[in-house]
């Protein structure tokens, strides 16, 4: 009996051993590292020691000039970094003393530059072969021939790979492959980690093209994009915007992990499901083609744990419960190597060898990417989305789906967004960005492919364009716009820019070979839910409900000039985006989705200067070049009427050569809740500022005429009264004439009714007419049809009219023009055609006919739709064939 209970004991021992302790036969949890060094050029000027490039960290430490204002022999001479740049991260490895652990580093080109620069002088402990640690441990291999330390690809000059252009990406990471053998040794990582983690789908296509199978992603923007989130806003949740509907394409999940960290959120996220590796995909809109990658989740308040204090392996013991030998979890810690407690002695030479024992006593496999792709290969048909956005690591950001810390929308001298007339530094910076890169891209497109050694590292036989390229590229450096305008980060991208189009315009000259279509950066939206719920630093942490009205906006620029720059949009038929259809990913589209409409966008050109004079900004160099400004405010009743629709949206420029580019196709949804954006009367918002829709149908001297209308109401718009009365008059035909209303002297052909503003206190208001009024920068005036004439007519009659304030005063001002009689005659009107006009342009032409086809093929169209009733031209309930025989009728008249 003594003898079968220590049988008994042993095989429950061995089974113990083999299913819990070992895990290896019941399920798998591996665990790996990712370290990010980087540190930027800090002054982008022209070298004193080689004009061919830019000023490498000794050059400007010990410059006499005035800038870089960073104190480079500070951060440069920290003895923990001087450890991590040269040899400490290969003694954490040795450390880790497991025969797969090891780790991935990234470690940027601009980097490798300053180091090498010290080095090359014996300064602040730097010294000849400081690579050679690193070469070292990248030879060291794992049990499946995969290296301990892995060196994966990077943005050269860090960065931001979703706000750059392609051609720009693929540049910054073609001149890092350049460099990787001279400095790390032969063979390339098939591994890269995007600067602050800070990933878009619409990267793919450029990492795929350039041999990279895997990058790493925030596992919190999978999450995000599940069906079931379990939304909660602020500190004990997500303290950045919600996620928009268009990125919820991941399947629901059972079991969530959440975690507070003190950067102030609480990342939650699905497990095991985003701690494992799958795939992701980008379309390629023009022709269809999938690129997809292997997406590797980076645990993110895990992360941000270990890069603060000592870590255990508490928080993967309470998921590791739901891992798998056939998809086993992974939890990548990754956070910078060079700050904080994650870049000191303790972490590398106490925490990491205590965590990795940690882990293995826990049953779990410290290891690598490459180990556990070639142990768990990813399935093709294994596809997830993954939102926008960056780690949540980075201050005010919090892992905003738009990079707002490094892209904070244009606002006014009150801080309020202000997308038509606002300004933002880093805004500006992107400005100054979009038309540097046309120069450069046409430089490079006259003079022939640029050679990549010679972008990377110029020599004598550089040609203008790939030294246009090599001063061009650290302008894209993301901590210039990380800091603000501290010191002197914001000027920084104007000096490599401008040194850039120096060169570029050696190549361009008389722009007569430039055949290099516009380049756009990308489109930018406020807010990011409209229709929905807003949160986080923009909105002062509060939750708001927005209206379902936006913004879109961008930069385009090129050395030709611009010709026209359109918004265009289509509606989902069921609004829903599955990853299994790529419809919505395309411009063919196909039966899922609607037409595509075309509304010309505003261009405003941006402001160069210091707008709001921040005395902490000092613009010292201003700009050779910036990118003109274009804006849309979207208040199609089809889209903001009644909400619950998504939509596919991209911008097309064309130049004045006639080339032309399209951006990405971008979506959003447009829910619900709040209001249509244009005030009470679903199309107009009365606040003193001119309506967006409005269009000039007249002016005269220095005062203009706007009108805009849709089925249900008219809106007008004159300068508001100052030293005059101001007067909007509107008829159904030209009258005979009628007295001037106010005992003004003079005559008026009849109206049916008018909108007055006095210049002695400011009263607006309608007249023979109830409506709505408003003054401020211009004055509004806004009447229903059935108040002013019963129903609506089929042309309306309008004029403006300034006149002297006392009694009696005079006509002085006029729109249209007349005759100086100090009358408004029947023959001095505006005729505005109303019926019939679809797209308000002030005439009936082929493009109403347009518009009415997109509004008769919609499947939602009926005259119950405000967006829609206005197809309906017999007024016989429906639209139909016969309302186009309506509009032909009108046409022709």
């Amino acid at each position: 009996m003594h003898l079968e209970r220590q049988i008994s004991s042993l095989i429950f021992t061995s089974l113990f051993i083999i299913f819990s302790a070992g895990g290896e036969l019941l399920s798998q949890v591996y665990t790996t590292y990712h370290w990010h060094l980087q540190q930027p050029i800090y002054w982008p000027e022209l070298s004193s020691y080689n004009s061919s490039t830019y000023q490498k960290g000794y050059e400007s430490m010990t410059s006499s000039s005035p800038h870089p204002e960073n104190n480079l022999r500070s951060i440069f001479g920290k003895d923990d970094r001087v450890a991590v740049y040269q040899y400490r991260i290969k003694d954490a490895i040795e450390s880790m003393g497991f025969p797969d652990a090891g780790a991935q580093i990234s470690y940027s080109g601009c980097l490798v530059e300053n180091v090498m620069s010290f080095a090359e002088d014996g300064s602040l402990g730097y010294y000849s072969g400081w690579e050679n640690s690193n070469r070292e441990a990248r030879n060291w291999l794992t049990s499946g021939g995969k290296r301990k330390l892995d060196i994966v690809l990077f943005t050269y000059h860090h960065a931001l790979g979703p706000l750059i252009d392609p051609q720009a990406l693929k540049k910054e990471i073609q001149i890092y492959k350049e460099l990787y053998p001279e400095v790390w040794g032969s063979g390339v990582s098939k591994g890269f980690f995007p600067a602050e983690l800070s990933f878009s789908e619409r990267m793919i296509p450029v990492l795929v093209q350039e041999g990279i199978e895997w990058v790493f992603v925030a596992n919190n923007h999978i999450s995000r994009a599940c069906e079931n989130f379990p939304l909660t806003l602020g500190s004990g949740g997500e303290n950045c915007t919600p996620p928009n509907k268009a990125d919820i394409q991941n399947p629901p999940q059972s079991n969530w992990f959440s975690k507070s960290i003190d950067r102030g959120c609480t990342p939650t996220n699905a497990y095991p499901f985003s701690y494992q590796p799958h795939k992701a995909k980008y379309v390629d809109p023009e022709t269809g083609q999938e690129y997809k990658i292997t997406v590797v989740p980076v645990a993110q308040a895990m992360s941000w744990t270990d890069g603060y204090q000592h870590y255990g392996t508490e928080d993967i013991d309470q998921i590791s419960w739901a891992s798998s030998t056939e998809e086993p979890i992974l939890v990548v810690l990754a956070h910078d190597g060079d700050n904080a407690f994650g870049g000191g002695f303790s972490y590398y030479m106490q925490s990491v060898p205590q965590f990795s024992q940690a882990a293995s006593n826990s049953g779990y496999k410290p290891s690598v990417v490459e180990q556990y792709l070639a142990e768990n290969p990813v399935d093709e048909d294994d596809v997830v989305h993954v939102e926008d956005g960056s780690w949540v690591n980075a201050d005010g950001d919090f892992g905003s789906p738009d990079f707002i810390n490094w892209n904070w929308p244009l606002v006014n001298q009150a801080g309020k967004f202000d997308i038509s007339g606002g300004w933002a530094e880093d805004e500006r910076n992107w400005a100054v960005i979009t038309a540097a890169q046309n120069y450069v891209e046409t430089a490079e497109q006259i003079e022939g492919s640029a050679r990549i050694e010679q972008i990377q590292s110029p020599d004598a036989s550089a040609t203008n364009s790939e030294l246009a390229w090599h001063f061009f590229l650290p302008a894209l450096t993301s901590g210039y716009m990380y800091y603000g305008s501290a010191l002197d980060m914001e000027v920084k991208p104007t000096i490599a820019c401008n040194n850039a189009v120096e060169k570029a315009e050696l190549a361009i000259q008389d722009r007569s070979q430039d055949q290099t279509p516009p380049t756009i950066w990308i489109p930018q939206q406020l807010p990011h839910n409209p229709g929905g719920k807003g949160f986080g630093p923009l909105w002062d942490y509060q939750e708001v409900q927005h209206s379902r009205d936006f913004w879109i906006w961008t930069f385009v620029s090129d050395v030709s000039g611009m010709k026209e720059v359109t918004f265009n949009y289509r509606l989902d038929r069921d609004g829903k985006n599955p990853l299994s259809s790529n419809q919505n990913e395309t411009f063919q589209g196909g039966s899922e989705v609607g037409a595509w409409r075309s509304r010309t966008m505003t261009k405003r050109t941006f402001p160069p200067e210091n707008f709001f004079n921040d005395p902490e900004i000092d613009f010292f160099e201003m700009p050779l070049v910036i990118a003109d400004q274009y804006y849309i405010h979207v208040l199609e009743p089809e889209i903001v009427a009644e909400g619950g629709v998504l939509v596919d949206y991209y911008i097309e420029a064309e130049d004045n050569k006639g080339l032309v580019e399209r951006s990405p196709i971008l979506h959003t949804y447009v829910d619900t809740g709040g209001t249509t954006g244009g005030g009470e009367d679903g199309a107009f918002k009365m606040d003193g500022l001119l309506d967006e829709k409005a269009a000039k149908i007249g002016e005269n001297q220095d005062n203009q005429l706007f009108a805009y209308w849709n089925s249900e109401k008219l809106y007008l718009a004159c300068p508001p009264a100052a030293q005059n009365d101001h007067f909007i008059f509107i008829s159904k035909q030209a009258n005979p004439p009628a007295a001037a209303p106010w005992a003004k002297s003079g005559n008026v052909s009849r109206w049916e009714a008018y909108a007055g503003c006095e210049s002695t206190n400011g009263w607006t208001g309608w007249f023979e007419a109830s409506g709505e009024t408003a003054s401020g920068d211009i004055a509004e005036a806004v009447v229903s049809w059935s108040e002013a004439f019963g129903d609506m007519p089929d042309k309306i009659y309008a004029a403006f009219a300034a006149y002297q304030t006392q009694d009696g005063g005079a006509l002085i001002a006029q729109i249209p023009s007349g005759d100086s009689d100090g009358n408004i005659d029947a023959t001095e009107l505006i005729e505005i055609p109303i019926k019939g006009n679809l797209n308000f342009d002030e005439q009936i032409d082929l493009k109403d006919f347009a518009v009415f086809a997109s509004k008769w093929l919609n499947e939602n169209c009926s005259p119950a739709n405000s967006w829609c009733s206005s197809s309906d031209l017999n007024q016989d309930g429906t639209v139909s064939v016969q309302d186009a025989v309506f509009l032909a009728g009108f046409w022709l008249e």
